[in-house]
């Protein structure tokens, strides 16, 4: 088990600013993330996020989340979604693709293919569908 004093990263430790310490002590205390300096979204472990039925349109896709902090009021995070179809409504958001192979289509008739490394911007209010081939996994910022 690693202490709150050191954080590990890509092989590499890294030491907390001594200001945050206490926080970060407290943060992994509470069950939360700790990001002070760097986190392997690759294996950041995420928690469920329920799927409204009504959303579901094709198979058995389940979501997950993992809020990594915020940034001058901005929420950064991972979030990922397993194969299936799901309609949602968005929030003002950039993503970057981690993982998968997927399609966002909009109201609009527009569709963007999502493979690793895409970057994609979301705005408040727009109703999209979402087809995953294979897990999807994303990096987010979202308008707090």
């Amino acid at each position: 088990m690693r202490s709150a004093s050191t954080l590990t990263c890509g092989g590499k430790k890294f030491m907390p600013r001594q200001s945050n310490r206490r926080e970060l002590e407290d943060l992994e205390s509470e069950g939360g993330v700790v990001m002070d300096r760097c986190v392997n979204l690759h294996e950041a472990e995420l928690d469920p996020l329920p799927l409204e039925e009504n959303d579901i349109l094709a198979g058995r896709p389940a979501a997950a989340v993992k809020a990594l902090g915020e940034f001058s009021g901005t929420e950064f995070g991972v979030w990922s979604l397993t194969s299936g179809t799901v309609r949602d409504v968005e929030v003002d958001e950039v993503f970057v693709v981690l993982e998968g192979d997927a399609t966002v289509r909009f109201e609009t008739g527009e569709s963007i293919e999502l493979t690793p490394g895409v970057f994609v911007r979301l705005h408040a209010g727009e109703r999209t569908e979402w087809e995953v081939r294979s897990l999807l996994r994303k990096l987010y910022v979202a308008a707090g």
